[in-house]
């Protein structure tokens, strides 16, 4: 059976998908909802997000950029001198709205992940929409797509789908904005790519058909997330030559092909020219994109039962091979993997969405090969009803397993936040600190600091080494290599702030760097201090 571009969405349909998407997104927040539970000891303070902490973090700190009134983006938790480019502007914008609103920054991150959410399951239903007429089978699609997952809560050492990832459109909006946005665009890309192949459509791509949403949705995903760009840009460029020679119609194919691309490529082009002219940019850049691909094991794994069950659909996929269906969706199934496990820098990055095109060959399995063989409806709800709640397991272990540990890594001495506030008003400063600390501190301060681990530090491990000797020290030399930039990747800096607290007592417990220091308070057990400028 090929696919044709439908669309049609009734209103019924609307409701049901609106409720089916409110209900995910509300287990999508349910964590932090639960947090509060966990969170028993008042004299801690929990820091703002507890899926993949670096990362949200890290993204979190553009968010504080943004609502300092910033609109460049800086990398703050690395110590080297950064004059800020245009970068991240889905965070830098999601800061500006919390200024101009007076909302916290954190909360508003939190708003802006569901609501990413509730976009992120509505276009997977319109690419359902556009592919099938019948509505069961548009609700099976759905339904793998946005909850699907593997065996990991059967095997979860290693398992791609424990670990919380963009492979899976759930597990995406537990850890930021940009991964469920960019799973939409894709969704929105996949549904205007298989319009444009289809044997059947002969126009030229405009602003009254699906030319329009190749500009749009290209354009949005270059900005959040232009990894994801990568292997369906090269999916549909290489299905429309083919298709050009075989039916004549090359020029008509090209047109399809630059109203996706051309509008991404000044900012390709732009990204391109940073990281090839600016060494520190690339670096950062490269620390940024370390998005771990899983080995081939835990990658089947993490596909897990919507595997088996598309596996069908995928034989018959690879037999028919229909351009406008199957043939798109197995070469940009293919297209993730080869990119993700061959090309460097970028990494997991070119997975994203994986979760698509398998939950598209489970619906086509189910249709043409699952249902026939369960004549009985009532038969095919029971088995529905078990199937989904394995297929789901594995996000219920990711969503809640954080719970356990946030006490230790989610928060910090409620006597950190107290000093953070007075930092952020000393002016643009790089701050040192114990890295548990360091990890935050850009989150609430907009500080740079020295050191915050390997997953978001440049030169981590030498830095690290310099923090230590600095609250270990027995002798005065030894303060001044991690105050003058010690490590730094790219020239030097200079530490304007010292934090002292329990983390950074429980590196060391020498006070000889801090006597040269000027103090400026003290809250509970933390104590601030300023560093002299030197000539």
């Amino acid at each position: 059976m090929q696919a044709r571009y439908t669309g049609q969405v009734t209103a019924a349909e609307w409701r049901w998908v609106t409720t089916g998407a409110t209900i995910l997104a509300l287990f999508i927040l349910l964590p932090m909802i639960l947090l509060p539970i966990r969170l028993t000891d008042p004299s801690r303070a929990f820091m703002g997000a507890l899926h993949a902490p670096d990362e949200a973090a890290q993204v979190l700190s553009i968010v504080r950029i943004g609502q300092d009134n910033g609109w460049l983006w800086r990398a703050l938790h690395t110590g080297e001198a950064q004059s800020g480019i245009f970068a991240d502007p889905l965070y830098i914008v999601v800061g500006q709205l919390a200024r101009i609103t007076g909302l916290d920054g954190i909360t508003l991150f939190h708003i802006a992940r569901a609501l990413a959410a509730l976009f992120m399951f509505h276009a997977l239903y319109v690419l359902g929409a556009a592919i099938w007429t019948r509505l069961t089978i548009r609700r099976v699609f759905w339904s793998i797509a946005s909850v699907g997952a593997g065996f990991g809560w059967l095997i979860p050492s290693g398992a791609a789908d424990t670990v919380g990832s963009g492979l899976y459109p759930f597990q995406a909006a537990l850890l930021n904005v940009h991964l469920p946005l960019a799973i939409a665009c894709l969704a929105f890309l996949s549904a205007a790519i298989l319009d444009a192949l289809a044997p059947d459509n002969t126009t030229k791509p405009s602003v009254i058909n699906s030319g329009l949403t190749l500009i749009v949705f290209s354009i949005v995903l270059a900005l959040i997330y232009p990894q994801a760009l990568g292997p369906v840009t090269v999916t549909f460029g290489a299905l429309l030559a083919v298709d050009g020679v075989r039916r004549s119609r090359l020029r008509r194919n090209a047109l399809w092909y630059l109203w996706m691309v051309t509008p991404a490529l000044p900012i390709l082009a732009y990204n391109l020219i940073l990281t090839t002219s600016y060494p520190l940019i690339s670096m950062l850049w490269e620390l940024r994109g370390r998005d771990t691909v899983p080995a081939v094991g835990p990658l089947l794994i993490g596909i897990g039962l919507p595997g088996l069950i598309a596996l069908p659909g995928m034989w018959r996929g690879l037999r028919r091979f229909e351009p406008d269906g199957s043939a798109y969706m197995l070469v940009w199934l293919a297209a993730m993997v080869v990119m993700a496990f061959t090309l460097p820098f970028v990494y997991g990055g070119f997975l994203t969405g994986l979760m698509i095109p398998v939950a598209y060959f489970a619906a086509r399995a189910t249709e043409d090969v699952w249902f026939p063989r369960l004549q009985n409806r009532r038969w095919r709800y029971r088995v529905v009803a078990v199937i989904l709640p394995l297929i789901a397991a594995s996000h219920a272990a990711v969503m809640l397993a954080p719970l356990e540990l946030a006490q230790r890594r989610v928060t910090l001495p409620a006597d950190y936040l107290r000093a953070f506030q007075l930092v952020r008003g000393t002016g643009r400063q790089v701050v040192l600190a114990a890295p548990q600390v360091s990890v935050w501190l850009p989150v609430w301060a907009g500080q740079q600091v020295v050191s915050a681990g390997p997953a978001l530090t440049l030169n981590a491990g030498r830095k690290a080494e310099a923090v230590a000797a600095f609250f270990t020290a027995d002798d005065p030399g030894d303060c001044q290599p991690v105050l003058r930039g010690a490590g730094s990747a790219a020239g030097r800096y200079q530490v304007g702030i010292v934090l002292v607290g329990p983390y950074e007592r429980a590196i060391g417990q020498s006070t000889v760097c801090l006597d040269p220091l000027a103090f400026l308070a003290k809250y509970g057990d933390v104590e601030v201090y300023r560093v002299p400028a030197t000539p």
